[in-house]
């Protein structure tokens, strides 16, 4: 597991940071996050001149990403209000909860015309349960100071508002070893003992990158891996045995659990 610490400094408090802890691989990744001052409460928002809006939002472990250019005057105007209404992270202390990877990252470009200069940027990761202290929206203008905003169930609303799936929630894999090579044995702690590791694939070229390694100790163990919504894959291998079986590809789709019998030892006489 590999957690990054983000720190950014606050308008006239010297070395003063509110941290908001990332965790690219996390199942239980806690921290604790010290307020110092808080956003900037004043200051505008989008500025004006705005009249075209790209939308860009990518899960690390779903094969193509979700674009949107909205042009609409109309859906302009009301995805600019909603950030209007938006109120600066108070500061105080916060607990962040793990973030899964995988969860969906959307980025909003704010343009005066298709193809023009980029007037302003939201950042924002959700997991479909709406925005708050520790995954506030990032709002960037040039020139102007960074803003974090508690943006409430905005990705949620722009999803619905531009009839696109970010990939919001999570799902469950189950997964057991299961012995596939070699004779038959009567024996059956071979068969189920032993390591199962995730991987899930990045990148345009599908870079493979180890999630988390189990290991699974006793006959007819299985343990469960809570994920984003994406493709992942699962290898085993026996004890002391490197992996010889290919790995099992396998869908996770929000709100769904699905059980995995893993083959290992394929290259056993």
């Amino acid at each position: 597991m590999r957690c990054t610490q983000i720190r950014f400094a606050q308008p006239g408090v010297s070395r003063c940071f509110r941290g908001w802890l990332t965790c690219a691989v996390a199942f239980a990744c806690v921290a604790a996050l010290a307020g110092c001052g808080g956003s900037r409460t004043g200051g505008p928002g989008v500025p004006a001149g705005v009249r075209v809006v790209d939308v860009i939002g990518v899960s690390a472990f779903r094969q193509q990403p979700v674009m949107a250019t909205v042009t609409n005057r109309a859906r302009v105007r009301r995805i600019i209000a909603w950030i209007a209404r938006m109120r600066p992270v108070p500061p105080g202390v916060y607990s962040c909860p793990a973030i899964l990877a995988g969860w969906p990252r959307v980025l909003l470009r704010f343009r005066p015309r298709l193809r023009g200069p980029v007037l302003a940027t939201a950042r924002e990761r959700d997991a479909g349960y709406g925005s708050y202290a520790c995954n506030p929206l990032t709002l960037q203008v040039p020139r102007r100071a960074t803003r974090e905003l508690l943006a409430g169930r905005f990705l949620e609303r722009l999803q619905r508002l531009l009839g696109v799936q970010f990939g919001f929630g999570s799902g469950t894999i189950s997964a057991v070893i299961h012995r596939a090579g070699g004779p038959p044995t009567s024996r059956p702690a071979i068969s189920s003992a032993g390591v199962v590791m995730l991987y899930g694939e990045v990148g345009p070229h599908r870079h493979r990158v180890l999630v988390s390694t189990e290991l699974l100790s006793r006959p007819g163990q299985t343990f469960t891996f809570t994920l984003a919504p994406g493709t992942y894959l699962l290898q085993a291998r026996l004890p002391k045995r490197a992996p010889d079986c290919k790995p099992t590809t396998v869908t996770v789709r929000a709100g769904h659990h699905t059980h995995v019998t893993l083959p290992a030892g394929c290259s056993l006489k």
